[in-house]
């Protein structure tokens, strides 16, 4: 069983959040350069497959300053 929309918009958030912790702790990277999102459903890699692996990721823009 697949979790609710507002279950997997939370799992979102909290999978950016652990990005996040990583790029931090690893590269030493100030944590208020980094803004994340999540977006649940919204903006799915694999649209014909919600609950495709390839959904689940992150992904990191940088923005030149």
């Amino acid at each position: 069983m697949y979790g609710t929309a507002s279950y997997n918009k939370d799992l979102s958030i909290r999978r950016a959040e652990s990005a996040k912790d990583y790029l931090v702790d690893t590269f030493n990277i100030n944590p208020e350069r980094i803004v994340t999102l999540g977006f649940g459903f919204e903006h799915l890699a694999d649209e014909d497959d919600p609950y495709s692996p390839e959904n689940r990721r992150v992904e990191v823009l940088k923005i030149a300053q």
